[in-house]
């Protein structure tokens, strides 16, 4: 089956992450959507914020996504900002409530902000990337379902809709999609296996914490401690301290491998 194309759009400037390098692993994890890196709307496009001088109403977001590259012949078309972006058109009573994650219009357009405000809820074991690529597949599987797969119901499902923003990091540890909403997503045609593998390598830690995971647990440190031990006692032959040295950096490979999809335990930073 011929893939869907999905154009990937920086609005504003600044992310967190290399455009090219989100559109490269998005295209390796899977086949059914082909994801190209779209271009950008310089931030004077986009103009000044529609909500206190702050937040950018989506809808407005939307629209100029479909302006700028509405005839390139995509499917979809996904916004990632750096910008503070919103749905909400009433006060809320923190300004928590009034950022948002990402939305889409149901059909092909869909943000998703990468601002400070928003990606301090991932989980800290993940890059920005993941975040990002998490939030696509998300978004994707919404449009291509034409309906909101959100709900309120476990919070460790992909579709979690984080009224409580701390939820975030779970539902990307945990990367499921809940059985109700597979059913879903199969009956509308929305390739879950595909998304599935994004979910899958947007839970996957990132390497520089598996490296400090490793190197700060206590059987790493056991282990490189009974070597540097061995090695200064003058009595311990040289085949020994082979064995030794064998079997410290087997428990180091194995800590290292366990940290893999480990949940971190998460931190907001304010």
């Amino acid at each position: 089956m011929k893939p869907q194309t999905v154009g990937l759009v920086e609005l504003g400037s600044d992310l967190p992450f290399e455009m090219d390098y989100l559109v490269g692993k998005l295209n390796s994890l899977q086949a059914s959507y082909l994801f190209e890196n779209a271009g950008e709307v310089v931030p004077e496009a986009i103009g000044e914020p529609d909500a206190n001088g702050i937040w950018f109403h989506l809808p407005r977001m939307w629209t100029i996504l479909e302006k700028h590259f509405g005839d390139r012949g995509y499917q979809y078309l996904i916004g990632i900002s750096n910008c503070r972006i919103t749905h909400t058109q009433d006060e809320p009573e923190t300004a928590e409530v009034r950022d948002y994650f990402s939305l889409s219009d149901l059909k092909s357009l869909a943000v998703i902000g990468v601002n400070d405000h928003s990606i301090k809820y991932k989980p800290r074991a993940k890059t920005a990337a993941q975040y990002a690529a998490f939030l696509v597949a998300h978004e994707l599987a919404i449009m291509t379902a034409k309906l909101d797969l959100t709900h309120n119901g476990s919070m460790k499902c992909v579709f979690n809709d984080c009224a409580d923003r701390t939820r975030l990091a779970e539902s990307i540890d945990h990367g499921v999609i809940s059985p109700t909403r597979v059913a879903l997503m199969k009956e509308r045609n929305v390739p879950v296996e595909s998304l599935q593998k994004i979910f899958d390598w947007a839970r996957k830690n990132s390497l520089s914490y598996r490296i400090s995971f490793t190197a700060l647990h206590p059987a790493s440190i056991f282990a490189a401690g009974i070597c540097l031990g061995s090695w200064a006692a003058l009595y311990v032959s040289k085949e020994t301290f082979k064995y030794l040295l064998l079997a410290a950096v087997l428990i180091i490979i194995a800590v290292f491998h366990s940290s893999r999809s480990r949940p971190a335990k998460n931190t907001i930073n304010a």
